[in-house]
């Protein structure tokens, strides 16, 4: 990780600190923070009692982020990670999509294809190899396990369309919880 934005971006530096293991996020807290002894003591029974929630990581991700790249480019980072994980893909940026995505399976589809009917669901995940079939396609669907831009879909029938590309470039496909794939709609 380098302090440089041009070497690593404020979602990365800030993906960084979020991922820190949490044995070393205490002893991180105390290092690279200007928390109090109070603060981060707090923080650390907060993990012990909820650590599924990551208080340490990201009170330490939010602190490096603002100090090292100011407080806009945190904010930014910040809702780019919980647009990721939950979130709302369609408030980012071309950009911070193509950034966040960098390192997972991605296609090119071109834009005529989702014209008019649009091209199934089931279609496009078995094209782009995040389901080994359409039926397992349907299955995942099912079992509401496949996503399409962060949401849901249930409905096995539901078909791709211009109007679900984002910023007119792209599709962000999931399957269960890590198993994405960034679809990239050119003219």
């Amino acid at each position: 990780v380098w302090l440089d934005p041009e070497r690593t971006s404020p979602y990365r530096f800030f993906q960084y600190w979020l991922n820190t293991a949490d044995g070393d996020a205490g002893r991180y807290l105390r290092l690279f923070t200007l928390l109090g002894r109070e603060e981060i003591e707090g923080l650390e029974e907060a993990a012990r009692d909820r650590p599924h929630l990551r208080p340490m990581q990201r009170v330490l991700a939010e602190d490096i982020t603002r100090r090292v790249h100011g407080e806009t480019e945190a904010s930014r980072a910040r809702k780019a990670s919980e647009a990721l994980f939950g979130g709302d893909l369609r408030e980012l940026r071309p950009g911070e999509i193509e950034e966040i995505f960098a390192d997972v399976p991605s296609s090119s589809l071109a834009a005529e294809h989702l014209a008019g009917d649009g091209i199934a669901l089931p279609v496009l995940v078995t094209d782009v190899a995040l389901a080994p079939s359409r039926a397992a396609a349907r299955r995942a669907i099912g079992q509401g396990g496949l996503y399409l831009n962060g949401e849901r879909i249930t409905a096995a029938g539901f078909r791709v369309r211009s109007e679900n590309v984002l910023h007119g470039q792209f599709v962000v496909l999931r399957r269960g919880k890590k198993s994405y794939h960034l679809v990239r709609v050119e003219n």
